[in-house]
């Protein structure tokens, strides 16, 4: 089984991006993001805006390809988890950028402890392996090894690989529902269709202290 992650955002209000948020995309091989990413590379050659870039990134998308991304995923595609955290809403000195490992440390906190647990059970005697972006931090890395290793009960058979997102299509995958999630928290986009029992929103109304709740489709 193999988990890809990648996050759109940061934790810096200066920046004005309002919103931070970590995407997990659940597959069970790397085959099926290497067929999403081709598709929506034919798809967008088919309607004349070819994507030029060896890796499709949301933010660097045009809206038409945008738009191809979007319900290229949601047609196939639903074994993902998200949380979020509202930069405007939390406690000021937590949103300055320094404690941005810390918040990403918690999300992946609530995103395991909120995950089903059927998800991983299946695959107990095989290998879970977390892929993640090369920018994200050793720390980091380590703090979602333990997560996952503690979730599980076992240190047995979790393993942690950064990787080149270029190369590796499910970060791609897990970078688009990140972005294409956070453009609809922001308004400026209403194709990225969800299941809200798969969000979570975490709140820092006080320093330090964080809070989880399922988020509540409108």
């Amino acid at each position: 089984m193999f988990i890809f992650v990648d996050e759109s955002g940061v934790t810096n209000l200066k920046s004005k991006q309002k919103y931070l948020v970590v995407a997990f995309a659940l597959m069970n091989n790397r085959a099926f993001a290497d067929e999403l990413i081709f598709e929506i590379k034919d798809k967008c050659n088919k309607k004349g805006k070819p994507i030029n870039n060896r890796e499709v990134k949301y933010h660097d998308l045009e809206p038409l390809q945008k738009e191809v991304a979007v319900q290229t995923v949601n047609s196939r595609y639903r074994n993902f988890y998200i949380c979020f955290v509202d930069l405007e809403k939390s406690h000021k000195t937590m949103v300055t950028g320094e404690y941005e490992l810390q918040i990403q440390k918690q999300m992946v906190h609530s995103l395991l402890v909120n995950m089903s647990i059927k998800s991983f059970l299946y695959y107990r005697k095989g290998e879970i392996k977390i892929i993640m972006d090369k920018k994200l931090s050793e720390e980091f890395q380590k703090s979602l090894k333990h997560e996952l290793q503690t979730h599980l009960g076992t240190k047995k058979g979790v393993s942690i690989e950064t990787a080149n997102s270029k190369k590796e299509r499910g970060i791609q995958v897990a970078d688009i529902i990140a972005g294409a999630f956070r453009a609809k928290l922001m308004k400026k986009s209403d194709l990225f269709e969800v299941d809200f029992t798969s969000v979570f929103q975490i709140t820092i109304p006080d320093t330090g202290v964080f809070k989880t709740e399922k988020l509540k489709e409108d």
